[in-house]
C-alpha cells in the first residue's frame, strides 16, 4: 500500500471513529433517552457495527475462496469440515426434544421446530466444546504415541 493509500485509510477510519463518539455521546441528553428508551447514538453505533461486521465477514470468505482456488487440496478439507459441522448439528437437531413452554413464547420460540433449532444449536456447540477440550487434553498424548 502506498503512503498516500495509507494516509487516506487512517484518515477514514479515525473520522468514522470520531462521528461515532459524536453520535454515541454528543447528540442526545441522557433524560430523553431515559424517558422513549430510544437512543439515537447507539442505534447508529449498532448500524455501523453491522456493516464492519459484514464487511468483515465478506473479506474473510473472499480471502478464504481465494485460498482454495490456489489449493484446491484445501477445499477438499474446508468440505470435510462443514460436513461434520452438518452432521454434528443433524446429531443435535434429532436428539432435541422440541419442547416449549410460556415463558420461551416472550423471547419468540412459540414453535417446536424453532425450539429444535435451537436445541441442535446448543447441542452442536456443546459436542463441539468436549471435543475441542478432549484434543486440547489428549493432543500432546496422541503425538507422543504416534512419534
Amino acid at each position: 500500500m502506498s503512503k498516500t493509500a495509507k494516509i487516506i485509510f487512517y484518515g477514514v477510519v479515525i473520522a468514522l471513529l470520531l462521528l461515532t463518539f459524536v453520535f454515541i455521546f454528543g447528540i442526545e441528553e441522557t433524560k430523553v433517552i431515559e424517558q422513549t428508551k430510544n437512543s439515537t447514538g447507539v442505534n447508529i453505533g449498532l448500524g455501523l457495527t453491522y456493516v464492519l461486521a459484514g464487511l468483515g465477514v465478506l473479506g474473510m470468505l473472499a480471502i478464504a475462496v481465494k485460498g482454495m482456488i490456489d489449493r484446491p487440496k484445501s477445499a477438499i478439507k474446508v468440505g470435510i469440515g462443514v460436513g461434520v459441522a452438518l452432521v454434528i448439528y443433524l446429531i443435535g437437531y434429532l436428539i432435541d426434544g422440541g419442547t416449549t413452554t410460556e415463558a420461551w413464547k416472550e423471547f419468540g420460540v412459540e414453535t417446536s421446530s424453532s425450539s429444535k433449532r435451537i436445541g441442535a444449536s446448543l447441542i452442536m456447540m456443546y459436542i463441539s466444546l468436549i471435543g475441542g477440550l478432549l484434543l486440547i487434553i489428549f493432543g500432546p498424548f496422541l503425538r507422543l504415541i504416534k512419534k
